[in-house]
């Protein structure tokens, strides 16, 4: 069904003072119409479609545009139903052409048009895109127009930004990208960026790259040096195992050390009296042989049982007892 100036919607009736949006020859303001539930961004393209001259209007234009949004189903079926050769003053695009028209200062032709899609958004609403000074006019422009296109919005305020665009041969990308190396919310990108979202038909940041940590890489030509006067320095200095009390000439297997071949051997180990003389590598038998040990000193020794002498008054005793007997034998008798 096609509409005239009586389908206007309250508050999105053109400004006839002129704009962008307004017909100078005609006088009279273009008319749009908007896909129903398009997403967040209805609000803000009425608003903007008002404030340049235009009209938004409730059926499909004999003479308009048709905001779409390509993604989605109701989007292809406005297309699909109302794309008419015969009416070539209905151009059906998407939404993104009012705010490219805006930020490019003029009308877009509808046939550029035709691959854009509403790419850089984040949430359904357009991402804030900041465009470095570094960059340079001409280049800024064609970003500009191409972020537009495909969803995004310029921003001139750095700190609103989620995306910094900046000159990768400038010192500046470097600065941008330090400060920013830890916020998850903002991205430093080059200007190739853009071109290859939309090439990719994906908007992505890619991961930074991790700086490696300092020092000499392996592999270097200095490394087998070092590697050399690093082994010689731990063969000729002796490194004590911790825990044993001993001592190890080399921390890997190899010849010792030629300067302490001539040291005196160690004296032997003195005679314990039968006992092992060899260290129990177990630590749970160790311990029990030195408690072991420890009881054997601590346990009080037997007291021998010793034949007491025969004292003088013993024998006198004995003596006289022999005495009696033969006096009392011979009284008998």
């Amino acid at each position: 069904m096609d509409a005239g100036p009586s389908n206007t919607l309250n508050g999105d009736s053109a400004d006839v003072s002129g704009g962008l949006f307004y017909h100078p020859v005609e006088e009279l303001p273009l008319k749009f119409h908007i896909q129903k539930h398009i997403g967040p961004i209805d609000a803000s393209l009425r608003k903007l479609i008002a404030e340049h001259g235009g009209e938004v209007i409730k059926a499909v234009p004999i003479k308009g545009y048709v905001l779409i949004d390509p993604d989605s189903e109701k989007g292809n079926a406005l297309l699909a139903k109302w794309q008419d050769e015969t009416k070539p003053d209905r151009h059906i695009v998407c939404h993104t052409f009012v705010p490219t028209c805006i930020a490019v200062g003029a009308m877009v032709s509808p046939s550029e048009m035709h691959s854009a899609i509403p790419l850089f958004t984040i949430s359904g609403h357009p991402a804030e895109i900041y465009l470095h000074p570094s960059l340079g006019h001409e280049r800024r422009q064609q970003l500009t127009k191409d972020i537009t296109k495909f969803g995004g919005t310029i921003t001139s305020n750095a700190n609103l930004a989620q995306v910094l665009i900046c000159d990768n041969a400038n010192p500046s990308f470097d600065t941008l990208a330090r400060k920013y190396a830890h916020n998850n919310n903002v991205y430093v990108e080059p200007p190739t960026w853009v071109k290859t979202c939309i090439g990719r038909r994906t908007y992505e940041h890619d991961q930074p790259v991790q700086k490696p940590i300092g020092g000499i890489p392996r592999g270097s030509k200095n490394q087998d040096r070092f590697d050399v006067m690093i082994d010689a320095w731990v063969e000729s200095n002796p490194q004590p195992v911790m825990g044993k009390g001993q001592y190890v000439v080399s921390m890997k297997k190899g010849t010792p050390n030629p300067s302490r071949a001539s040291e005196s051997p160690p004296p032997a180990e003195e005679d314990n009296g039968g006992e092992e003389s060899e260290r129990p590598s177990n630590k749970k038998e160790r311990r029990k042989k030195h408690k072991d040990k420890e009881d054997k000193e601590k346990r009080p020794r037997k007291k021998r049982r010793v034949a007491k002498p025969v004292s003088s008054s013993d024998d006198e005793d004995a003596t006289s007892a022999e005495a009696l007997m033969t006096q009392m034998i011979s009284g008998s008798t």
